[in-house]
């Protein structure tokens, strides 16, 4: 009985994907935070490929900021 509980209790890795992809981290603050980070490349001197390495990491910590944050919000029992 215990084993065919803790069978069904198990997420696929679809399911875990989608949620870390698509759910956890806000991909609509994108626009938001991609904005802002090219403004200050523009500030600093212009785009060129610099800025959008910037740009793609910005959004990477973004997007690992709010998984860890939801993560967070699940463990202390906020959600």
């Amino acid at each position: 009985m215990k084993n065919e509980l803790s069978q069904k209790s198990q997420i696929s890795f679809r399911k875990k994907a989608k949620a870390h992809i698509i759910t956890l981290s806000r991909p609509f603050a994108a626009p938001f935070f991609g904005c802002s980070l090219l403004m200050g490349a523009v500030l600093a001197g212009g785009l060129n490929a610099n800025a959008w390495i910037a740009l793609v990491g910005g959004l990477l910590i973004m997007a690992g900021g709010h998984s860890f944050n939801s993560f967070l919000d699940w463990k202390s029992g906020l959600d």
